[in-house]
């Protein structure tokens, strides 16, 4: 996350970026886990070469083929290169995106679509080809953002994904209980909107 983007040193070669990807690929014969989650923003890591990124992901790949690989992008993929390359050069090393949203509806559409309908100008077009839309979730803000428990627009991204095809919503962000970590987005006891989105999108 964007506290850590100075903590992906493994990025510096290709080597090292292998040997992390056969590292995080043996985390699933060991934990149980089912997937990782990218989350390479802000710090030293958007310098690093893409290319890079890459070899490590490719190294998961090949480690765990059944490992779900999610990777976090910018609501606007303008100036982004470190992670367009992934999604223009390398689409089969990710399972899907995560479009770090966290805004309006209105805008979040227009973020949203900057992906699944790129591109958009035959000048202008940081990202080249279309993601496939099931392979896009939607970034969205807890319910403490809104000062609402029931955000309206919680039913208007439900809505949008069902009728678009998207893969999803991702909420920021939940702690554990006890946790010392906290946000200003995450309201305990302020979940009616996450009724809502459960209902919307699994009738």
């Amino acid at each position: 996350g964007a506290d850590w983007g100075n903590h992906w040193s493994f990025l510096n070669s290709y080597d090292s970026a292998v040997a992390m990807g056969q590292r995080v690929a043996s985390w699933q014969r060991l934990f149980g886990i089912t997937g990782v989650d990218i989350d390479a923003e802000e710090g030293s890591v958007e310098q690093s070469n893409p290319e890079n990124l890459a070899a490590f992901l490719a190294a998961i790949r090949a480690g765990a083929p059944s490992l779900l690989i999610s990777m976090d992008v910018y609501g606007s993929p303008g100036g982004r290169t470190f992670h367009n390359t992934i999604i223009n050069d390398h689409p089969d090393l990710f399972d899907f995106i995560n479009v770090m949203a966290y805004t309006s509806y209105s805008a979040t559409v227009q973020y949203i679509e900057s992906y699944t309908k790129a591109p958009q100008s035959q000048w202008y077009h940081p990202i080249n080809a279309a993601v496939p839309a099931k392979k896009v979730v939607i970034g969205v803000a807890g319910t403490g953002n809104y000062g609402n428990c029931n955000p309206p627009e919680y039913a208007q991204f439900a809505s949008y994904v069902r009728t678009n095809g998207l893969l999803g919503i991702s909420i920021w962000c939940f702690t554990f209980q006890g946790s010392s970590l906290t946000s200003s987005w995450y309201a305990p006891h302020c979940d009616a909107g996450y009724h809502t989105l459960s209902e919307a999108l699994c009738p």
